[in-house]
């Protein structure tokens, strides 16, 4: 058995609305698994996970590793797929925002070869002229470019490129693969009548209009080329194959490829009547035809279409055989998924940030990294660039606000990098992930005591502008993310709030003088502000409020600002009194583990330092 619980490869599917994608994808999965109609059908993104027979489906084993969500788990047949998408069509057809949505779908003949660790993704994405849908889909497509490693443009022949909007799309495709070079392969569909002189001269227009936009020549002969030698290793195919273009008639490859795997009852409720008069009619002759009753017709056809040695001669004339060898060249093999799934994990490191890299997502990229055979040392030096460039954004950020977000996303950072590599014998970067937890809680106190100390001094020169709330309006005066618009109260919450993590044993270790200095501060800061008021009241060093324009005293200075406390215990419960939560910027939750905690830093590195310690401990006991 495989299980696919590694590498995907994405083929997006796209175009406008009604040029027959969802036909496409049927043909493709030679089974009727997404809605056709006349009006539009798809409303959401469906990712279709193509499984060989055997395989065992994301959900039904315990592969340690974490999935993109999937409708159950195990894999579903058409009738099942084409039945939750029918009904959910119903619901986003009104819906204003995109919805995602996973099949896990197993394929009798599987279009591709592929790796033993590797599934391919089919991406059915609905039309991006969607009346109504305000570019949500072609937003999507732009934003996740990078996600695909393969895309595959649907067009409809009888309109060939004469529109500036069918212009306005090829354009989109050209600029996005600056930003990832990948197989762009484009059908003209609905090719039904290939002798058809009209359309021959729309494709011949059409081809000529892809050329200018891609600034390349004809592609077609390097393709023929190509096609005509299928032992070619990939490092042999001419670069200048794609963009693609290849006429087909979808609606024809669907009924083929699909009748050709049908018993006759199965054939006769898959097919509708009108589909089987369109074909009869081409297969046999329209006198001939219109003398045969329904059921004649039915197994007419079905007879027909069952004739091995005619069906590679049928699927020819759709030309849905070279799109077939076409998309097997561009995403099939071993060579060429490694190659494909390689620049994915260079694009992952590139695109690593504190915001995105979960535990799970480092350790995706670090079991892509050994799978593929690449150097361990490209995944770690682009952790640690990532950090250190998110570490001094965050300290910037902080020396201007007191707010630890910035410092908490970088603590984050370190502890899922730990969690990532929990299961490997990585000594160096461990001491280093509790150096930097360390020298992160280090800044925070510093800061504090630097930023307490100048303000200290400010407020003893007269300089200072504390936080302060008008009487008259309710409104503070100073900016609220500003270090000088904490008031005492905030200051207090601060100190005690670092201070509380000091009966632990690694915060007293590694942060052991910063506790005694904040200490110290914390009661000078209390006698020096409860002993000075400045106010227009008390003496010319007020403030006028700026919405209202009155004058006040400052209350986190006046001297019976502390003899109403701002908070109450009611009912078990410890609460900020009603209107006076307005006097303070800076919060107290009940937890450390809160991250709106001024201690959750200090808290959250200590648990870090724990846990390192207590591995280092294990593997001693070990050895």
């Amino acid at each position: 058995m495989t299980i696919f619980n590694t590498f995907e490869i994405k083929i997006a599917l796209l175009g406008y609305v009604s040029v027959g994608k969802t036909t496409v994808l049927n043909a493709l999965f030679r089974d009727k698994f997404s809605e056709v109609s006349a009006r539009r059908t798809t409303a959401g993104i469906n990712y279709f996970r193509c499984m060989s027979q055997g395989a065992v489906a994301p959900g039904e084993v315990d592969t340690g590793e974490t999935w993109s969500p999937v409708s159950d788990g195990s894999t579903a047949n058409a009738q099942e797929v084409l039945q939750e998408i029918v009904e959910t069509n119903k619901v986003l057809r009104e819906a204003k925002e995109i919805q995602e949505k996973w099949f896990n779908i197993e394929l009798e003949a599987p279009f591709a070869k592929s790796r033993e660790d590797t599934s391919i993704v089919v991406v059915e994405i609905p039309g991006l002229n969607e009346a109504g849908s305000k570019s949500i889909f072609s937003n999507y497509v732009n934003e996740h470019w990078t996600d695909f490693d393969c895309v595959v443009l649907v067009m409809d022949s009888r309109q060939g490129v004469n529109t500036e909007e069918q212009v306005k799309l090829l354009r989109m495709v050209k600029t996005n693969l600056s930003k990832k070079e990948v197989p762009v392969i484009i059908l003209f569909n609905k090719v039904d009548e290939p002798d058809d002189e009209e359309q021959a001269e729309l494709l011949s227009e059409a081809r000529a209009k892809i050329s200018e936009v891609f600034q390349v020549g004809d592609r077609s002969k390097a393709l023929e080329e190509t096609l005509k030698n299928p032992n070619m290793s990939p490092s042999d195919y001419p670069t200048s194959m794609y963009p693609v273009v290849i006429p087909i008639s979808a609606i024809h490859a669907f009924f083929y490829r699909t009748a050709s795997l049908l018993t006759f009852d199965e054939f006769r409720g898959k097919f509708d009547m009108s589909l089987i008069e369109r074909i009869g009619r081409e297969e046999m002759g329209r006198f001939k035809w219109k003398k045969l009753t329904e059921e004649e017709k039915y197994l007419a056809v079905y007879e027909a279409v069952r004739e091995d040695e005619s069906y590679e001669e049928r699927l020819a004339a759709t030309n849905f055989d070279k799109f077939l060898s076409t998309l097997s060249l561009a995403v099939g093999g071993n060579e060429v998924q490694t190659e494909l799934l390689l620049r994915q994990l260079n694009l992952e490191i590139q695109h690593l940030s504190t915001k995105t890299a979960s535990s799970e997502h480092v350790r995706s990229i670090y079991e892509k990294t050994r799978v593929l055979g690449k150097d361990m040392e490209a995944l770690k030096g682009a952790v640690w660039a990532v950090y250190r460039l998110s570490r001094d954004d965050a300290l910037g950020e902080y020396e201007d606000e007191y707010r630890p977000k910035g410092l908490l996303e970088a603590m984050t950072f370190l502890c899922n990098y730990f969690a990532c590599i929990h299961g490997l014998d990585w000594q160096e970067e461990e001491k280093m992930i509790k150096h930097e937890a360390r020298k992160l809680v280090r800044w925070q106190l510093g800061t504090i005591i630097k930023k307490q100390n100048l303000l200290e001094y400010d407020a003893f020169l007269g300089r200072g502008q504390q936080y302060q709330l008008c009487r008259g309006c309710r409104k503070p005066v100073a900016n609220a993310k500003s270090w000088k618009s904490l008031s005492i109260h905030d200051w207090i919450s601060i100190f005690e709030s670092t201070l509380l993590m000091s009966c632990n044993q690694s915060f007293c270790e590694s942060f052991g003088r910063e506790k005694i200095v904040l200490s110290q501060l914390k009661d000078k800061f209390i006698t020096f502000k409860s002993k000075t008021c400045r106010c227009k009241v008390c003496s010319s060093e007020g403030f006028d409020c700026s919405s209202c324009g009155r004058s006040m005293h400052q209350p986190d200075t006046c001297p019976t600002v502390m003899e109403t406390w701002n908070v109450e215990f009611l009912d078990g419960s410890l609460t900020i009194k009603e209107g006076a939560s307005a006097k303070n910027f800076v919060t107290i939750p009940a937890l450390l583990s809160d991250e709106k905690h001024f201690g959750h830093l200090a808290w959250k590195c200590c648990k870090l330092i724990d846990a390192i310690e207590k591995k280092k401990s294990a593997r001693s006991q070990g050895n």
